[in-house]
């Protein structure tokens, strides 16, 4: 597990330059929400995918969250202190990774030319990075969803194990965690890939915001996270709750 951990440290560190990059880009006028900023809706001038800085930046959180499966099979049976503590570091990185991936894919497909039909979207220098090969995302949707599974059957399993001190109770909030937030970056994502059940994809990215929040809430009691990074985490889930009810029930239905 050490070498998995290494990678998804050296990713993290990735995402860190990203997410700096992306933080400055945002003072030149790219808003976005991967940036921790308010997009607003572009009624003309829609931009071109020139700026090839957002098919980068889907392309690294895609990267880091490809580890998500190898993960969820980490969180199976006994650890040494050692491995837990690495263990702590990449949820931590995929936790990261998945708030900032659905708040970029939910700003691509409400703001950007994502969001546009098939005859808008035959403009030319128009392109919805969601769509970019090299992105790769349909393929993370599919890996997000086995890792989910395979985090809901290993509390089943440690739920039936539990002792009396309930020693379990914090690793259940973690593993419930990363569980539905790859739930929502899947739910996201399709909602783009499947227009015609865009809306039912939607309303389940808005339960899954909302339960990842909640357990978000219980994993930081129990760990005593750090204020700053909770703070920073719950906003931005409470960001994407808000975007999500900003979609116009036309734009849902496809």
């Amino acid at each position: 597990m050490s070498r998995r951990v290494s990678s998804l440290l050296t990713l993290g560190l990735i995402l860190w330059a990203v997410l700096c990059e992306g933080s400055m880009r945002a003072g030149a006028g790219h808003a976005r929400l991967l940036g921790g900023q308010e997009p607003t809706r572009q009624t003309s001038g829609r931009r071109s995918m020139n700026d090839n800085h957002q098919v980068s930046d889907l392309r690294a959180l895609v990267q880091i969250l490809s580890e998500a499966y190898g993960n969820s099979l980490d969180h199976e049976g006994p650890r040494t202190i050692v491995e837990a503590s690495g263990l702590d570091a990449s949820d931590k990185a995929l936790q990261n990774a998945a708030i900032r991936l659905s708040s970029l894919v939910l700003n691509e497909i409400a703001q950007g030319p994502c969001s546009l039909n098939e005859e808008e979207s035959a403009e030319p220098n128009l392109k919805c990075a969601l769509d970019d090969g090299s992105v790769r995302l349909r393929d993370l949707t599919d890996l997000l969803s086995h890792a989910a599974q395979r985090l809901e059957r290993g509390r089943a399993s440690m739920s039936l194990a539990r002792n009396a001190a309930d020693e379990h109770a914090a690793t259940e909030a973690r593993m419930s965690l990363l569980e539905h937030l790859y739930r929502l970056v899947f739910t996201l994502s399709m909602a783009h890939f499947d227009l015609s059940q865009r809306g039912a994809y939607l309303k389940a990215a808005r339960v899954e915001t909302i339960t990842a929040r909640k357990f978000m809430e219980i994993d930081c009691i129990a760990r005593a996270c750090d204020s700053g990074v909770y703070a920073t985490s719950l906003s931005e889930l409470s960001r994407i709750e808000g975007g999500l009810d900003a979609i116009p029930a036309s734009d849902a239905v496809h």
